[in-house]
């Protein structure tokens, strides 16, 4: 199966701008290479390549938010494969205060994976500030676009814009923008795409602040289900076992505890002590547990 190439795309820049229509394009290009395409407003058009072909129709189809957070499941992830998806004014629904969020920590996850899945997205937003950084990582452009008739009056508004890329991941030009510090200008003449999207059209804004919430799947990986004592015992035994091993057979409590505690250990000092000496393990001196005696038992 031939390589695909995932990438991720942000445009930002101020409002009318040319950012959705960028994106548009993008999208455009994508469905006439028999790409598909997703996106959260439609895209639609005919198009003949020349006179002897015949009239096609391309249009995207909806972008599934929801959907999206079930990529692991295999008919979903058949679905987005290898497509493109258009996520307009992404900041609103993945705000950057709320990148604690349960759900942007899942579409962080999300786009972590998309080389995996051969799948790119494009994102908008007006400030960049306000996009989540768990979408941001794996940016591999960022381009600031501007309507050009801002600059020249005389130019009609939305028929040519501005792009300055940044190459973030290097994908572009083969130099990060990290270490090159360069940047790249681009004229997008967008007329062509004035048709084949609503530029006033606008989605449900109530819908991109809906909580999404799911139960979270738990598996026990241990075949008993334990106390906190008994895993606790449990765990101070394979220690002393590991003591032996490495022939330690008198330990410093402090040591022993701090062991026991990235061990697992869920308890204080005195309560390992407690433990400690119930599986056998003698005090030595004030601070010293001497493993020697227990030894002679055998520690499953």
């Amino acid at each position: 199966m031939p390589y695909y190439d995932s990438h991720v795309k942000v445009y930002h820049g101020p409002r009318r701008g040319g950012k959705t229509a960028s994106a548009t394009g993008d999208g455009a290009i994508a469905l006439l290479n028999s790409q598909n395409v997703f996106s959260n407003y439609p895209i639609d058009f005919w198009f003949k390549e020349n006179e002897e072909s015949e009239t096609k129709h391309y249009k995207s189809e909806p972008l599934l938010l929801e959907e999206l957070l079930r990529i692991d499941d295999p008919e979903v992830q058949n679905k987005y494969r290898r497509s493109l998806c258009i996520w307009d004014e992404t900041a609103l629904s993945l705000y950057s205060r709320n990148s604690q969020a349960v759900v942007n920590k899942m579409y962080g996850l999300i786009i972590t994976l998309i080389g995996k899945l051969e799948l790119s997205f494009d994102f908008t937003t007006q400030f960049i500030s306000l996009l989540d950084k768990n979408i941001r990582i794996q940016e591999d452009a960022l381009i600031f676009c501007s309507d050009l008739s801002f600059k020249y009056p005389h130019l009609q508004r939305g028929s040519v814009i501005s792009q300055i890329w940044q190459d973030i991941s290097g994908r572009y030009t083969g130099e990060m923008y990290e270490y090159s510090n360069q940047t790249y200008q681009q004229t997008f003449y967008d007329k062509w795409v004035w048709n084949i999207y609503d530029t006033l059209g606008t989605f449900d804004i109530l819908k991109a602040q809906e909580k999404i919430t799911w139960d979270q799947l738990r598996e026990n990986v241990s075949e008993y289900e334990y106390t906190d004592n008994e895993a606790n015992i449990e765990i101070l035994k394979h220690l002393i076992n590991e003591y032996e091993a490495m022939e330690q057979y008198k330990i410093p409590q402090p040591i022993m505890y701090r062991a026991a505690k990235t061990r697992g250990f869920s308890g204080k000092a005195a309560d390992m002590g407690q433990l400690l000496m119930e599986v056998g393990v003698k005090l030595y001196g004030t601070n010293i547990w001497d493993i020697r005696p227990v030894l002679e038992k055998v520690l499953v």
